[in-house]
């Protein structure tokens, strides 16, 4: 079967099984990348040609390219699942289920603030207006909680114990 016949059904697929308007859009821009790395570099129109082989050549390919392993893996878990429609259905491929690999990631860094950082932010918010004592509580909120600014945003009146 040709990919493009099957990336068709495999997108009605996606809708009937309701994925959003914007997975479904993400969904299509990472296929499309890795489908026209099959055609134009590896040769591959038919569904029964993608392997194993194809999707690590498409990784290193991305690898080459500059981008980091978490980007790729975004992109090869639309690959696997596509790839994973297409051999459940019977067109071809493999079952990724077994023997699919992924690329190694960094581990996200996060740099907290210093001390002195902190004492500055929060020298900033020093007075009695309404405005410097907002900044302060929602500083000092963030700074004792952890929690992430939307997290913040999202607090509502109920949600506070008195």
């Amino acid at each position: 079967m040709k990919i493009s016949a099957a990336k068709r059904e495999y997108f009605v697929e996606i809708e009937v099984r309701k994925f959003t308007p914007k997975t479904i859009r993400s969904y299509r821009n990472n296929l499309n990348l890795f489908l026209r790395f099959c055609e134009e570099e590896a040769g591959i129109t038919e569904v029964e040609d993608l392997s194993l082989s194809v999707v690590r050549q498409f990784s290193i390919y991305m690898s080459s390219k500059g981008r980091k392993g978490s980007y790729i893996n975004g992109l090869l878990k639309v690959a696997k699942a596509f790839i994973q429609y297409c051999y459940d259905e019977g067109y071809g491929g493999f079952n990724t289920k077994k023997n699919f690999k992924w690329c190694k990631q960094d581990k996200a860094v996060v740099m907290a603030f210093q001390p002195s950082d902190v004492r500055r932010m929060m020298q900033s918010c020093k007075g009695c207006d309404f405005l410097q004592i907002r900044d302060a509580a929602v500083l000092t909120t963030l700074f004792e909680t952890g929690i992430r600014c939307w997290e913040l945003c999202c607090i509502q009146k109920q949600d506070i114990c008195i």
